[in-house]
């Protein structure tokens, strides 16, 4: 179908039936009212929104201070109080399953300042001068608080962290005088701990022989403790349910002499190596990472080399996109 266009002779009639001086005036009128129409529709279009911090949820603005207790009383959403609200600057945009009202302005960024840690898991902690070790480690060994995140080794005279967050310890001058520091602990080692694996199915990642080792683990409670409970064996022909059975933590096996992680515990925890079984001298500190296996069978056969599986990453639509940047580190363009 031809569109309906106009004649050429039709179109010089219409320009010839305004006037010179009109042509101007009418260009400006038909572009003030494409412009208006725009406008019009882009404020239909675009909705409004209340703007809060990165990854909360979205504020919520009332004048009811008995619900603005209640809500923060009870973590349901942040809230800010609107002391004055003028309805003529609310909006009326809403959020499936929660209403909220936009005020002029609202921060959508704030500075976030990160405490550098003291002291990285595994690490010894610095003493003060003149320490009486022998009072100091008497008091450790009386203060369950000071065990939870730091293990103290009279021999070596160390003191090494084995738990993150803000901790105290007391230290015990030679003078009989007292000095308590509150220590930022970093939760992580500073370099690439060890790791070990998920060991039980459906994982099973290998367990990691200790023959001949005598260590402890010292840190988390949730990942360095056993947890035991009742689980049904389902390997042998008939299934047996077994009472004492650990079900979650790292476990130290007696008869393989084998470190197994049952469950699926995640995190880093300290291992200390001590000479003897009658554990009184550390000889060494390693941290060790628990965490989920990445597992890929590969079949093989004997004979053959054994070799990477899988196809790689795709790159369909994958462009490079080189940008100039500052070369003052004098290793020349990136």
């Amino acid at each position: 179908m031809k569109s309906a266009r106009p004649s050429s002779a039709v179109r010089r009639s219409r320009a010839c039936a305004v006037p010179r001086g009109g042509r101007l005036r009418a260009f400006a009128v038909l572009l003030a009212i494409l412009g208006a129409a725009a406008s019009s529709a882009r404020a239909d279009s675009l909705p409004t929104y209340t703007l809060g911090p990165i990854a909360s949820p979205v504020v919520r603005n009332t004048t009811d201070a008995t619900t603005n207790a209640w809500l923060a009383s009870n973590y349901v959403v942040p809230v800010r109080f609107v002391a004055a609200a003028d309805p003529a600057n609310l909006s009326l945009a809403t959020v499936v399953g929660q209403d909220h009202v936009q005020m002029n302005s609202d921060p959508s960024g704030f500075v976030v300042d990160r405490i550098q840690p003291e002291y990285y898991l595994g690490e010894p902690l610095e003493p003060p001068a003149k320490v009486d070790w022998a009072a100091t480690y008497a008091f450790y060994t009386n203060s369950p608080a000071e065990q939870a995140a730091f293990l103290f080794d009279p021999q070596g005279r160390n003191v090494y962290v084995t738990r993150g967050g803000n901790y105290e310890f007391t230290w015990i001058r030679t003078d009989g005088t007292t000095y308590a520091h509150t220590y930022v602990l970093a939760g992580v080692a500073q370099t690439r701990p060890f790791r070990i694996f998920w060991t039980e199915p459906p994982y099973n990642a290998p367990a990691v022989d200790l023959s001949g080792k005598f260590v402890k683990f010292y840190g988390d409670p949730d990942i360095i403790e056993a947890q035991r409970g009742t689980v049904t064996n389902a390997s042998s022909s008939s299934p047996q349910i077994l009472t004492n059975a650990v079900v979650s933590g790292l476990f130290l096996d007696p008869d393989a002499h084998a470190l197994r992680v049952f469950g699926t515990p995640r995190g880093q925890v300290v291992m200390a190596y001590y000479d003897t079984g009658a554990y009184d001298t550390i000889k060494a500190v390693q941290v060790i990472e628990v965490a989920q296996p990445d597992v890929t069978t590969i079949p093989a056969t004997i004979g053959r080399a054994i070799r990477p599986s899988g196809a790689g990453y795709a790159i369909t639509n994958l462009v490079p996109f080189p940008q100039k940047v500052d070369t003052g580190d004098l290793r020349g363009d990136y």
